[in-house]
This record gives C-alpha cells, structure tokens and sequence, in this order.
C-alpha cells in the first residue's frame, strides 16, 4: 500500500513539474504587439552593443535567431522604405515622419525577447525589446518592400501586447 501511495505521488509530481516546464516555455512564445512610437528605434550599433547582453537575449530566443537579430536588425538591412532617411528607389530622400510613424503603425510586430541595455560605461539605458517583423504576414504593407524577416530593438516603454 505504502509503495502505491508513493508511486502516485512520485507521477503526480512528475505531472507537475512537465506542466510548469511546458507552461514556463510558452512565456517565450512570440506575442503580437503594438508600438506607439517607432521613432524609438535602434538601427545603429557599435561593434561591442551586443557583447553584455547576449547571454540575456540567447536564454529568450536561442543563438541562431540571436545571429540573425545582429544582422537583420542593422539599418543596411532594413528596407529603404521602413526607414526616415532614406533613398526610394523613386529617388525620394527623407520620409514625412508623422506618414511614416502611421504607416509602420500598420505593421505586424512580434515581440520575441527583452533585455537591460548597459552601455559600455556601465549605465543602464533601460528596458529594450526585440521585434520580428516577418514579411509573409506584412505582403501588402508597401509593394516595393521586400525582406525575409528584419528585426527591430525598440525601447520596451513604447511597445504594448495586443490582446
């Protein structure tokens, strides 16, 4: 009876601790977002902006997702058209700013990790988020844009859940 007893509470146990894992492992499921302020935007990093906050970043998304947030999240390869300064292909230079805040507005974000950015002197620079923006879901945001998946770190203050 004893060994009955203990074997059910050593399942019932088990049980637990795979939900809670399984339930802990959704909490870095992408979410949809919504940003207020696009203007918060990072598109430019130093050499060494990745370097204390890497390890932060993997636990979230993993290291080859981090490797492409490092590449697709720099301004050379984020379309021409999801930026302020830049030149169209129509030969257009500098954006409207409030046209193009409305239009990335229309954006479909996910939010996939967060992160403490320190600068290099050790003052912390706040709460940043990183957003995948796949292009699949965003086809007929703009019919000039083409992308595979651009990434953008954001300030997390300007970035809200869609629920």
């Amino acid at each position: 009876m004893k060994i009955k007893i203990a074997v059910l509470v050593c399942y019932f146990l088990n049980c637990f601790v795979s939900f809670a894992q399984r339930s802990a492992g959704n909490s870095n499921e992408p979410q949809q977002v919504r940003v207020s302020d696009f203007g918060r935007l990072i598109m430019l990093f130093p050499d060494n902006y990745w370097e204390n906050k890497k390890n932060q970043i993997i636990k979230q998304i993993g290291i080859d997702e981090f490797q492409k947030v490092k590449t697709y999240s720099a301004r050379e390869n984020i379309p021409c058209q999801m930026q302020l300064f830049c030149e169209d292909k129509d030969g257009s230079g500098k954006k409207n700013l409030d046209s193009l805040k409305k239009k990335q507005e229309k954006l479909i974000v996910y939010k996939i990790a967060t992160f403490r950015h320190i600068d290099k002197n050790g003052i912390n620079r706040g709460e940043y988020c990183i957003l995948r923006v796949p292009y699949n879901e965003n086809k007929t945001w703009d019919n000039t844009a083409l992308w595979d998946t651009v990434y953008f770190v954001i300030r997390k203050d300007v970035v809200s859940n869609i629920n």
